[in-house]
């Protein structure tokens, strides 16, 4: 049977070569990239019950408003999804978080996306037969790779917006 060990060892093989090609700094679990103050996050989070994990995105904008207080003033490096929130401008609200994966259900909601590599009573969708850590890493490097720069840009185009264009 898998484990977390081998999962995350995969992940670091598969995903890491992928995050450091576009420009993250940080060690596994948490990476960060600065553009101009724009910070992108990254997060790989197992679940402590079981054969699963998720990957969160998060950002800073340059102001830091979407940080919790007590947060602002912390070196990109240091930062962590947990410190995060969205954006509000009048009516219009952005998340400051996203989940890897995630599946539109319709009307703005989405399920949330946990991926789960091993069989056993807490591996989710995996009941019958596990997935080898190898081609799940793969998979998830090319989610990180089709969902991940998209997003981000959105958060990035909302924050100049709500901000004056800085």
């Amino acid at each position: 049977m898998t484990t977390s060990t081998e999962m995350a060892k995969s992940l670091k093989d598969t995903c890491v070569p992928l995050l450091r090609k576009m420009g993250f700094k940080g060690s596994f679990p948490n990476f960060y990239r600065d553009d101009n103050g724009f910070v992108c996050l990254v997060n790989f989070q197992f679940n402590t019950l079981g054969e699963k994990f998720c990957i969160n995105l998060g950002f800073a904008d340059p102001e830091r408003r979407n940080l919790v207080s007590h947060c602002r003033d912390i070196d990109a490096r240091d930062l962590r999804i947990s410190m995060t929130g969205g954006l509000i401008e009048g009516d219009n609200h952005l998340s400051g978080r996203w989940r890897v994966g995630s599946q539109p259900l319709g009307d703005g909601l989405y399920r949330d996306s946990w991926f789960s590599f091993a069989r056993g009573p807490y591996g989710g969708d995996r009941a019958v037969e596990e997935v080898e850590p190898d081609v799940l890493a793969q998979q998830c490097a090319t989610l990180i790779e089709q969902e991940a720069e998209t997003w981000w840009m959105g958060r990035r185009v909302f924050a100049a917006s709500v901000s004056g264009g800085g």
